[in-house]
């Protein structure tokens, strides 16, 4: 997040620069980066922005590779709900667990709002 930020506010500062003209953001980068030393040579070569559209990219094929991938949490749930002879009771104690959740939160809720 961090490192597309300083593109992303100078796209919009060039896409958009008649909202941006009386704005403290446009007097940072707009003026004041552009004339630093350091900075100079990036904002006149559209560094940030092509940064930005080259992070986006890398994370569009990050992505691409890894959507189809589940966390080790849906993992889990899958080898519970696939359970075999062996796991039979692990499945009825993880389901036993949810009941007794539910049940628990239930006589909490009765406590606190059932007063009598």
């Amino acid at each position: 997040m961090l490192i597309a930020s300083v593109g992303v506010i100078q796209l919009c500062i060039s896409s958009f620069p008649t909202y941006t003209r009386n704005t403290e953001i446009y007097a940072i980068v707009g003026i004041q980066l552009e004339y630093m030393k350091f900075y100079s040579a990036f904002y006149h070569n559209n560094v940030f922005p092509i940064a930005l559209i080259i992070w986006t990219f890398l994370t569009f094929i990050y992505l691409l590779f890894t959507c189809n991938s589940k966390p080790a949490y849906m993992k889990e749930i899958d080898k519970i709900r696939n359970h075999d002879a062996d796991n039979e009771w692990v499945w009825i104690y993880h389901k036993l667990s949810y009941i007794s959740i539910i049940i628990n939160s239930h006589n909490e809720y009765e406590r606190i709002f059932m007063r009598s």
